[in-house]
């Protein structure tokens, strides 16, 4: 267990973080190693099948920006769909304006403040559009949702939206939108924070481009499921806050996330921002093909993608990416694991642009990467691929890990393993200081190394899952 605390502000229309403490059971966590065990791997994509958190619905105290009970939401609007129609009540007695053609349902919220939205019914041509000026609740209570040429749901509020989840909620946009002068990014768009609450499932399928889509930061609490189940782009895509709120991006602290694109170079969560998972179980999956970028680059598909950091320090995840080229983790700055229990499985081949290439990597990081905490099961079998990858410097203080790769188990200019428990085999691994680089001639796939210590006890057991005429296993036992 470990603490975390978060930024302060005064003004509470700003949207800034109060400071207080957040408490994440399983943080720094690091599960007991059996050296006769080796991980099993999947490498198929599984369809989401409706799963559910494993967490109690618990929030953070002493932070109404974080947590809905902690605000007072006196007005009341119930938004209620039926096939081709809606209808709204409460609207004027919140001092807000609803306008509704067919199922397409407007609220122009003004003034109004301490607003709470109850939307629920079903609808295959229906949508939800907001404005106003403060921060506001939106909780969804078994809606089903399709939009024909628009975002199923549009939150046009620049101030953060408490969205809450009952019962299970299905939310599906059109291919294509009406032309507006408005940003709308995707299925569920917010131009601000979305704090996602409660103990129901909202599933997505996000059509036009990306699932759930937010121009602020994305925090997640425990208790609430979240199934983006294919996006046109990425499935999760948020932007991220500013310096005020720390480059705050992703904060998963419990719950279930699902989420899946088969996109061209789409990511399964992607952030302009930091991101940091402390809790919850997460499976993450890719399945596009590489594209070139804005900037002409080969960009290839992945599970979680950040343009700034990435911290895992908690949590169960799952990532799957079956692409040529495809991620696993990629941090544009330092990735670190300090907890969690963390499989990857990668399945794509190397593939080769017209200016470059792109390579599978499991865990990619373009600063440096830490490893402190946790379990790590990794395995690469596609031709080209890498395990772990860092273009600054590789360290392990703690934790265990277990990876496999075709061609680099290690690949950095410095690394250095001070502690924990590290098996890593390749085609080469990268010189690590602490740890040593054991020769392997003639691997057969499938076949195992048992290493044995000095009385001749076992110390930890690898399987090559593909055949090498010489190969590389570097360990710290």
């Amino acid at each position: 267990m470990s603490i975390m605390t978060l930024g302060a502000c005064s003004n509470p229309e700003l949207n800034p973080d109060l400071e207080q403490v957040v408490i994440v059971e399983g943080e720094g966590d690091t599960p007991d190693y059996n050296p006769a065990v080796t991980p099993d791997f999947t490498y198929t994509i599984a369809p989401y099948a409706g799963e559910k958190a494993a967490d109690a619905e618990s929030y953070p105290q002493g932070n109404p920006d974080l947590n809905p009970t902690e605000n007072d939401w006196t007005n009341v609007i119930r938004v209620v769909y039926s096939g081709a129609t809606a209808t709204v009540s409460g609207a004027s007695e919140a001092g807000a304006t609803a306008t509704v053609s067919g199922a397409n349902v407007d609220l122009a919220l003004g003034q109004a403040r301490q607003v709470r939205i109850i939307a629920t019914g079903s609808s295959d041509q229906g949508s939800l559009r907001l404005t106003g000026s403060y921060k506001h609740l939106l909780e969804l209570n078994d809606l089903t949702l399709t939009a024909t040429d628009r975002p199923a749901i549009n939150d046009q509020i620049k101030k953060r939206m408490f969205l809450v989840v009952r019962g299970h909620n299905r939310l599906t946009d059109g291919a294509d939108y009406l032309v507006s002068s408005e940003q709308r990014k995707g299925c569920l768009f917010a131009e601000d924070h979305i704090i996602l609450c409660g103990d129901g499932i909202l599933e997505i399928q996000g059509n036009y481009r990306h699932g759930l889509v937010s121009d602020g930061y994305l925090f997640v609490n425990p208790g609430v499921t979240l199934a983006v189940t294919n996006a046109a782009k990425n499935a999760i895509h948020i932007k991220g806050s500013g310096a005020n709120n720390d480059y705050r991006g992703i904060e998963v602290t419990g719950g279930y996330i699902y989420a899946n694109t088969s996109a061209a170079a789409g990511k399964a969560m992607k952030s302009d921002a930091r991101i940091h998972i402390r809790g919850g179980q997460l499976y993450m999956a890719s399945s596009g093909a590489p594209a070139i970028d804005a900037d002409g680059q080969l960009s290839s598909a992945g599970c979680i993608k950040s343009d700034m950091e990435v911290t895992v320090s908690g949590g169960k995840l799952a990532l799957t990416s079956t692409a040529n080229g495809g991620k696993g983790i990629t941090s544009d700055g330092n990735l670190t694991v300090s907890g969690s229990t963390l499989a990857i499985a990668l399945s794509g081949d190397a593939e080769e642009g017209d200016l470059d290439s792109s390579v599978p990597k499991a865990l990619n990081a373009h600063g440096s990467l830490a490893i402190t905490a946790g379990g790590l099961s990794i395995s690469a079998i596609g031709n080209g691929s890498t395990a772990m990858s860092a273009d600054v410097a590789m360290t392990m203080t703690g934790g265990v890990v277990y990876a496999f790769a075709t061609n680099n188990g290690l690949k950095a200019p410095s690394a250095a393993v001070e502690g924990g428990i590290l098996l890593c085999g390749a085609l080469k691994n990268s010189p690590a200081a602490g740890a040593t680089a054991d020769p392997q001639l003639d691997v057969a796939a499938g076949s195992t190394t048992r290493l044995l210590n000095a009385d001749g006890a076992l110390v930890g057991t690898f399987v090559w899952p593909r055949a090498f005429a010489s190969a590389s296993l570097l360990h710290r036992l």
